[in-house]
């Protein structure tokens, strides 16, 4: 979930905020993507498809023995 914070203070206040949008996705998604980047709309039912923003996340995978370890880097844009 992605929000507008307006109170510093209070981030965990989200009846504070607004509401942007939401995106579920998998990790399998994120590795199989060319150069590791999942680009998706954000989802909010209250605007039409497509205007809430995009969502952008670029994986990192590192190996370490037998641990995989997976480092996001999220970005968005609103309109």
């Amino acid at each position: 979930m992605v929000y507008d914070v307006d109170d510093f203070k209070n981030v965990n206040n989200f009846n504070n905020h607004d509401f942007i949008g939401s995106l579920e996705f998998t990790l399998h998604e994120v590795v199989t993507m060319r150069d590791q980047t999942l680009e998706k709309p954000l989802e909010n039912i209250d605007r039409p498809y497509g205007k809430s923003g995009i969502i952008r996340i670029t994986g990192e995978e590192s190996k370490r023995g037998d641990q995989v370890e997976l480092i996001m880097k999220p970005h968005a844009t609103f309109e």
